[in-house]
């Protein structure tokens, strides 16, 4: 069993390992943030209830998300995002899929994620 943050970011539902969250706090604007979906940046309308500091590729980095919360998965709920669509996805941070309950929730390794390696996409 694997614990996670459950969010929704930039209106996608995903999950983050917990281990990667360092610190959450009430939504602020930072300049460092972490986009894991393509689009127009957040406005501070829209920055959600928290900011959680990460760790990612790059280093410790924020990321703005609402409906926050801490959940349990088992082995049974992944389905891995196989090497084939991996190569083929250009958000090599998107790791899975999990079913929680009657939703479906993006897996996503922040490690993974990189200015780099998502521009150069």
């Amino acid at each position: 069993m694997s614990k996670v943050l459950c969010l929704t970011h930039r209106g996608v539902r995903c999950c983050v390992p917990a281990e990667r969250v360092l610190t959450a706090e009430q939504a602020q604007a930072y300049e460092d943030a972490v986009d894991f979906w393509e689009g127009e940046p957040p406005g501070a309308q829209v920055l959600g209830e928290r900011s959680l500091r990460l760790e990612t590729a790059d280093g410790p980095r924020w990321l703005w998300g609402s409906r926050v919360q801490a959940v349990s998965i088992t082995a049974n709920q992944i389905q891995k995002v196989s090497p084939v669509l991996q190569d083929l996805l250009t958000l090599p941070h998107v790791v899975g899929l999990a079913a929680l309950g009657e939703e479906l929730v993006w897996l996503v390794e922040p490690l993974r994620f990189s200015k780099e390696r998502v521009g150069a996409n």
